[in-house]
């Protein structure tokens, strides 16, 4: 009976999983290039404004435990949008009830009833028959293969994302760029 619920509710959960990994992915290249912009920033700024390189004149222990907190913060942000996202279970009632909200006046509750009555024990329960149970589940997987899937994840977010990591990756080249090229130039003679 399920079965025919069962692909529509696959390709959800894939496509969960992929947006899942792209947000992992994007935070961690936003993480990395927030990182080597703040490390470049002081690095040379504190060879610029005070002639000397931080990485020769602070203590050993004062670096690794800089290195340490960055390392921490780049796990714990791995371990959050990735390791523990990933594994929650997508439970098809779950999935079911996502596609409810996101589609009331296209499946009207069909879906939920469908995968809850699927369960041969709660259709006892609620007097089902096998043949109303069969009906709500072909209507259900029907009224389903319609729907656009992609409409139950925000993408626009995910864009608003990738477009924070090209500004932070090539906007602070650009920047680097152009305070090298304003700092190279030859003084103007009086």
């Amino acid at each position: 009976n399920l079965g025919t619920l069962r692909g529509p509710l696959d390709v959800l959960r894939q496509r969960i999983r992929k947006y899942i990994l792209l947000d992992a992915l994007f935070g961690v290249i936003c993480f990395m290039a927030v990182w080597l912009w703040v490390d470049l920033a002081v690095d040379y700024g504190s060879f610029r404004i005070f002639g000397a390189d931080l990485v020769q004149v602070l203590p050993r222990y004062f670096r690794i435990a800089a290195l340490l907190f960055l390392l921490g913060g780049f796990g714990w942000l791995l371990l959050r949008n990735l390791f523990l996202r990933l594994r929650t279970e997508l439970r098809d009632e779950a999935l079911a009830l996502s596609l409810e909200r996101q589609f009331p006046g296209s499946l009207g509750d069909r879906l939920i009833t469908a995968i809850q009555l699927a369960d041969p024990v709660r259709a006892r329960e609620r007097g089902a028959s096998a043949e109303m149970v069969q009906q709500t589940v072909m209507e259900a997987a029907r009224i389903v293969g319609t729907l656009n899937l992609d409409q139950t994840l925000d993408w626009q977010r995910l864009k608003v994302l990738a477009r924070r990591c090209l500004h932070f990756t090539f906007g602070g080249y650009l920047l680097g760029l152009l305070l090298f090229v304003a700092g190279a130039a030859p003084a103007v003679p009086e």
